[in-house]
């Protein structure tokens, strides 16, 4: 397979040899990444590896350089879920950091120190246990900006044909633990999400979710019900 190396640059703010918000080369750390995102406060920067690991790196806020602070092991197929994880998100808040693995249809949740950025494993949801509708092969996951939720976007074969889903999770600070909401597949005729899904993104206010993809009916918009709907 291809091997994903985790690398970082300097984006310029101020004069410098190159444009203002151009990119400096600085380093290339590890290898094998797949998914990857960065804590809030900046401090750390969180990467899945294609294998079994979950990396933990310390960033130098006026470098970029990254130092490996801590390695998460989990076996293959392992109960924690994070083997192979594919898509990382970090909670604005800080406190928490998920990891979605498509290879065992597994979301897995950790707490944050708010002291140096090193996890804890929490509790991992998993496709027809407790409920959990349709996280097959989940490919991207998401924390709203409230912090309250958190959405996969996964992908199944149904009759031979792809059809996606949207899958949402609560959260009840500070505790990082989820419970299973719903399963979104498209619009009342079925069509909205049939079709792989490309990526997804929420807006900054929480109020609406966006998924791209491969669609019938093209990208697909979503009203994020913010209290409970009767």
């Amino acid at each position: 397979g291809t091997t994903a190396l985790l690398t970082a640059f300097l984006v310029v703010a101020a004069p410098w040899p190159v444009a203002a918000g151009g990119l400096s080369f600085v380093e290339t750390e590890g290898s094998g990444t797949e998914g990857l995102a960065v804590s809030p406060d900046g401090m750390n920067v969180y990467a899945s590896r294609g294998n079994r690991d979950l990396l933990v790196h310390t960033r130098n806020p006026t470098t970029g350089e990254l130092t490996l602070l801590q390695t998460l092991e989990d076996e293959i197929g392992g109960d924690n879920g994070f083997a192979r994880g594919n898509s990382v998100a970090v909670s604005p808040d800080g406190d928490c950091v998920y990891v979605a693995t498509s290879s065992y249809d597994k979301v897995a949740a950790f707490s944050r120190s708010n002291v140096d950025g090193t996890l804890t494993f929490v509790s991992v949801e998993e496709d027809g246990v407790g409920g959990v509708t349709a996280l097959v092969n989940p490919e991207d996951v998401l924390v709203s900006p409230d912090s309250l939720h958190v959405y996969v976007t996964a992908e199944e074969s149904v009759f031979g044909a792809d059809r996606s889903s949207v899958v949402a999770f609560a959260r009840t600070p500070p505790a990082c633990g989820l419970t299973y909401v719903e399963t979104e597949f498209g619009d009342a005729a079925g069509l909205g999400l049939s079709g792989p899904a490309d990526g997804f993104t929420i807006a900054p206010d929480g109020e609406h979710l966006f998924v791209a993809g491969r669609f019938e009916v093209g990208a697909n918009v979503y009203v994020r019900a913010l209290t409970v709907e009767p």
